[in-house]
């Protein structure tokens, strides 16, 4: 019980920080982003993540930050939003579960993933009030384990994310 509401505890500690990050006039989206993926690695203890923000005026979406990649990873080019994996979570309106991103024809960085022992992917939309904020990619190096996250905090958290990302300079 008591490790139970331990892990609780720290789950509503990132949620808080994310609020107040969020509402402090000298933290950039970047650093904010940072902090998300950080958080999101630390307690779903995937294997690697990015944050994609999605820019209506192309419509793409960038990478902002990562965790557990090499820096080729923030180079990687955008990803256009039409037929995209971002895209089809955005329209399911739920975390988009890939067990194979190698079997997975609209999956983009395959030599990159492959480069860093991933096999899964789980992508989060982000989403304030219908419009798209980015996307939140996790990782997993080994095949089934994206069942053993946790979905209602990635839920919560992802909810969070978005909010504070829409508010950010």
């Amino acid at each position: 019980a008591y490790k139970e509401m331990g892990k609780q505890r720290r789950h509503l500690d990132y949620i808080s920080d994310i609020a107040s990050l969020a509402t402090q006039s000298n933290v950039t989206k970047k650093q904010l982003a940072n902090f998300i993926v950080n958080a999101i690695v630390i307690v779903t203890k995937v294997d690697a993540a990015s944050l994609r923000i999605y820019n209506p005026k192309d419509d793409r979406y960038h990478v902002i930050s990562q965790s557990g990649f090499g820096e080729e990873w923030q180079t990687t080019k955008a990803i256009h939003s039409s037929g995209s994996l971002q895209e089809k979570a955005m329209e399911i309106g739920m975390p988009l579960k890939i067990f194979d991103i190698f079997n997975e024809p609209r999956y983009t960085n395959k030599s990159l993933a492959r480069k860093y022992g991933m096999r899964s992917a789980l992508i989060i939309p982000l989403v304030v009030r219908g419009e798209k904020i980015g996307s939140i990619t996790l990782y997993i190096s080994q095949d089934g384990n994206l069942n053993r996250l946790d979905d209602e905090f990635i839920e919560i958290f992802s909810t969070q994310a978005a909010i504070a990302l829409s508010l950010a300079k």
